[in-house]
């Protein structure tokens, strides 16, 4: 493997890891795709988690209506 400018900067390490990124994801498109899920995990995780009462913060009342979504889910 050859060695770059920046490898005296970053370290031979960071070579090695940031130009696979676009190989093994698929480039932007991919990554895209996988923030967005993992977002909308994070969103739909942390209301669930705040509705349920394991988070005591925000607003008393429920972020979503949970009887609607899983019979939503479930139909």
């Amino acid at each position: 493997m050859a060695r770059r400018a920046d490898d005296a900067k970053f370290g031979y390490a960071a070579f090695i890891v940031w130009p696979g990124w676009p190989i093994f994801f698929g480039g932007t498109v991919m990554r895209f795709i996988l923030g967005v899920i993992v977002g909308a995990a994070l969103m739909f995780g942390s209301a669930y988690l705040h509705d349920t009462g394991v988070v005591k913060a925000g607003p008393k009342q429920p972020f979503v209506n949970w009887d609607t979504v899983f019979a939503l889910a479930g139909r």
